[in-house]
């Protein structure tokens, strides 16, 4: 598939679908797909930029709603960042957490309320190993 056709079928495939209490956080699914899809250029981060590749793949191979648009430091989050939350229909969510110019500077996902830890850390140099 082509990086415009992967584009394209990822925004078809967006919904906004607020969880309860989540109202307040509107954001539109071409928001959350241009977000993922300006990350994923050469010149970001290879960490971001090679995860924001597979979940826009994984944007237009599935259905996934906006659960939660940018929320985060000052709610009962367990995510302190702030970040915008998507959801697919396997349940496997994912926050996109937001830099202070609203720049994706990093993907996490959830599984059970829990977050998982990324593989690369964005303010590590490229190849850089992390013990947990």
């Amino acid at each position: 598939m082509e990086k415009v056709e992967i584009f394209r079928n990822a925004l078809a495939n967006g919904r906004v679908n607020l969880a309860k209490g989540m109202e307040h956080t509107h954001i539109s699914v071409a928001e959350v797909a241009n977000l993922v899809n300006n990350s994923s250029i050469p010149e970001r981060h290879p960490g971001v930029k090679l995860d924001s590749k597979s979940l826009l793949i994984k944007m237009a191979e599935n259905v996934w709603d906006i659960v939660a648009g940018p929320h985060g430091p000052n709610d009962d989050s367990r995510d302190k960042t702030l970040h915008i939350t998507i959801r697919f229909q396997d349940r496997s969510a994912y926050h996109l957490r937001l830099d202070a110019k609203n720049h994706l500077f990093q993907i996490k996902q959830a599984k059970n309320g829990n977050i998982i830890e990324s593989k690369v850390y964005p303010w590590q140099a490229p190849g850089t190993l992390h013990n947990k």
